[in-house]
């Protein structure tokens, strides 16, 4: 539990949580005082390559009375020792994958995507990019006093 009294007396940003975990599964959820919004998530893993997650979210949508639904799912899948992808999918449909390699212990290359399957005919609504950070220099050895 979790809030802030301000200088007037009035109690804000007021929160409660709870986490469970039995074995691989984890479950949270909390709920927001201040913006009557509830949330939670799911995280399990399958196997040692495969953890799958959901999490949901319910509440006043900004600027209207209508209560919003907000739903997710991934997964995340270990290909080898230096190869995973991972991968999402929002209630409006848009689907984000990750594809990340390790080339080495200092060089990382990643793929990724993101499709709205609601839209598409639309190029604009769709991304993707890749990047490779560029690898950090090695430490220069300290240098040694000259011997005569």
């Amino acid at each position: 539990m979790k809030t802030t009294l301000g200088i007037d007396g009035k109690a804000t940003g007021t929160e409660a949580a709870v986490q469970y975990k039995a074995g691989n599964i984890n479950v949270f959820a909390k709920y927001e005082k201040d913006t009557n919004k509830a949330s939670g998530s799911l995280h399990t893993s399958l196997n040692s390559d495969l953890a799958v997650a959901m999490s949901a979210s319910v509440g006043p949508e900004k600027g209207s009375k209508e209560t919003s639904v907000d739903v997710n799912l991934g997964a995340h899948y270990t290909i080898d020792g230096a190869t995973s992808i991972k991968g999402k999918v929002d209630k409006k449909g848009t689907m984000s994958v990750c594809y990340v390699s390790k080339a080495r212990k200092d060089l990382e290359l990643k793929v990724t995507a993101s499709i709205d399957s609601g839209n598409l005919s639309q190029s604009n609504k769709h991304q993707w990019g890749m990047c490779s950070p560029r690898p950090s220099p090695s430490p220069s050895p300290s240098p040694q006093p000259l011997r005569t």
